[in-house]
């Protein structure tokens, strides 16, 4: 498992793998290629291939036009949501290359969605219909190459980022991306949300 919150992590292996035997915590910040890099070589220290990478970093933001946001919010929103993705993909395909059933799961949102591209939060519907974009593209470059790519709409959920009031479980919103991973030969470039395709 990855994150930029090392106590976070150690969190979250305890309650998920008490013992450390099944898991191995590797810092990872997305909007770093240093940080990329790093972990990297973090994981080849351990594992020589990579079944499925999940990636699940997001801002939301806290402006709602593209014309109106300020350029370092925008940056920053950008770059976790978008070119973080892309980056970690690229730095781990040697070892999907290697993998059996290999899958890449992009976290997005209904809120990318083309008819949901609404003026609220505008950077980050945008940022989701992005990463929906890169989803269908790396699906045709990597098609070939039997490496399927999903988008996931995990729905509205109880994080850091969702809030309190957000009516999702973490169990709930992590369900259709865990079974995306564990289910082989599902059609390639879909949008999904609770184990179904949506429309993009």
């Amino acid at each position: 498992m990855t994150g930029w919150d090392h106590k976070a992590l150690l969190k979250a292996q305890e309650e998920l793998d008490p013992s450390g035997e099944k898991s191995v915590v590797i810092d990872l910040d997305v909007r770093s290629a240093e940080s990329i890099q790093d972990a990297v070589r973090q994981f080849r220290r351990h594992f020589d291939r990579l079944d499925g990478l999940i990636n699940n970093a997001g801002l939301l933001g806290e402006s709602d036009g593209l014309t109106t946001t300020e350029w370092p919010e925008l940056d920053e929103l950008i770059e976790t949501n978008v070119q973080g993705p892309l980056r970690v993909i690229r730095a781990f395909l040697p070892y999907l290359h290697k993998g059996s059933d290999t899958c890449i799961i992009n976290l997005s949102s209904g809120m990318g969605a083309s008819d949901s591209l609404h003026a609220d939060y505008g950077p980050y519907r945008f940022s989701k219909y992005a990463i929906n974009g890169l989803t269908r593209q790396l699906a045709e470059e990597l098609r070939e190459e039997a490496i399927a790519v999903h988008a996931v709409c995990p729905g509205w959920v109880r994080t850091d980022m969702g809030g309190a009031s957000a009516p999702r479980s973490i169990h709930k919103g992590a369900e259709t991306p865990v079974w995306l991973a564990v289910t082989p030969g599902l059609t390639t470039g879909m949008f999904w949300r609770d184990k179904a395709i949506i429309p993009w």
